[in-house]
């Protein structure tokens, strides 16, 4: 969404699944914001969301991840 809170965008999860935990989310130090990935845990695994091209991708399979620290 924009700053002002209209053209919000359903990106992650998708609308038949349940929402995220409220977390702290993982930022990729990047020098362009078109190559700028979040991570996150969802369900127990870890996933990026790229957010210029609002691609997601599921890291982990295990359902097993319960902290993300990114250096």
């Amino acid at each position: 969404m924009d700053r002002d809170g209209s053209n919000s965008e359903l990106i992650f999860p998708t609308q038949d699944s349940p929402g995220i935990e409220p977390q702290t989310l993982a930022w990729e130090a990047c020098k362009d914001f078109n190559e700028c990935r979040t991570g996150l845990i969802y369900q127990g695994n870890i996933w990026f969301i790229n957010v210029s091209t609002r691609t997601v991708s599921q890291i982990t399979g295990d359902g097993l991840i319960t902290l993300l620290d990114w250096k």
